[in-house]
């Protein structure tokens, strides 16, 4: 967790776990049901949101303190999560 803003190497995770690249996908998929991709980008998303509740950062700079490539990334992947863009959910939870 203390790492999802940045770049985590799957290849250090399994073999910090004493496994195979596939052998961990494996093993995360069924420990929580999802890919470490997908994992880490629903972390993200949570890590966002919490900024957004409370803050007035400019999007741009939400993407980057989550760890997401670029702005049009983040907005992308929060509005597939979340089901709305970042704007309109912040001014929906502050209403």
């Amino acid at each position: 967790m203390a790492s999802v803003d940045g770049n985590i190497s799957l290849a250090l995770l399994a073999d910090e776990c004493g496994l195979s690249i596939t052998g961990f996908n494996r093993a995360f998929v069924l420990s929580t049901g999802l890919t470490p991709h997908q994992w880490l980008l629903e972390h993200r998303v949570q890590k966002a949101m919490g900024l957004l509740r409370g803050s007035t950062m400019p999007v741009d700079e939400v993407a980057a303190a989550c760890g997401f490539v670029d702005k049009r990334h983040f907005v992308r992947v929060f509005t597939r999560t979340v089901g709305t863009n970042p704007r309109a959910w912040q001014r929906a939870i502050k209403h």
